[in-house]
């Protein structure tokens, strides 16, 4: 199972992970946006989901792998094109291997 499978099943059993990452993140940027920042690190926002579920006398800790934040990084681009260029992601393994190999191996 490759990394983005692995991601992905690890999604699909926490969403409320990418729930708290999105909140995060727009959290940080109404703040950083007036402030002129231009980018934003996905692992800052992985820092601070950690603090602030740990920082709260009910919060359960969140266990996330550092692997799994830049997918969520992607994600996030995804989904939300308008606020995506706030984060800057290098391409995956996987993703320079598809861009490296012939088409016809494809």
């Amino acid at each position: 199972m490759c990394l983005q499978d692995k991601f992905n099943k690890f999604h699909a059993e926490s969403p409320h992970i990418y729930e708290s990452f999105k909140q995060v993140t727009f959290d940080v940027l109404t703040k950083a946006l007036p402030r002129g920042v231009q980018f934003i690190s996905p692992d800052m926002v992985g820092h601070i989901m950690r603090y602030q579920s740990w920082s709260k006398p009910d919060g359960e800790d969140y266990k996330v792998n550092n692997n799994w934040i830049s997918y969520y990084a992607r994600l996030f681009k995804k989904e939300h094109t308008e606020h995506g260029h706030y984060f800057k992601t290098r391409k995956t393994d996987s993703e320079k291997a598809e861009a490296e190999s012939p088409a016809y191996l494809s």
